[in-house]
């Protein structure tokens, strides 16, 4: 899968129903430095899984509930390939996040 599929499946996702919004009003959050860090790394990780689950083929679909952030298993182009979420750059930061995946699908 090149780079340029890769931007297909990412914008298709952002523009998708599957895609979580932000809340608006996050004031709490964004005070308590903990708090708004633990937040952004749970979106981070909900982005991932969301992305990866409806614009990915799942690797092992009767086993889905055993997919993990540290092992999250796709197939890509008849390959199977485990992803580390825990480890992906910020969702929201497209270029970087698409080179991650860009190169994790070519290990």
């Amino acid at each position: 899968m090149n780079i340029n599929e890769l931007d297909e499946k990412y914008e298709a996702f952002k523009s998708s129903q599957h895609f979580p919004e932000k809340e608006l009003d996050q004031k709490f959050i964004k005070k308590n430095r903990q708090l708004n860090d633990l937040k952004s790394i749970m979106d981070n990780m909900l982005c991932n899984i969301l992305f990866l689950k409806y614009f990915f083929i799942l690797a092992r679909p009767d086993d889905e509930c055993s997919q993990m952030a540290k092992n999250y298993v796709i197939l890509v182009d008849g390959k199977e390939v485990t992803l580390n979420v825990n480890q992906s750059p910020q969702f929201y930061d497209k270029e970087n996040y698409l080179k991650w995946l860009h190169g994790e699908i070519l290990k």
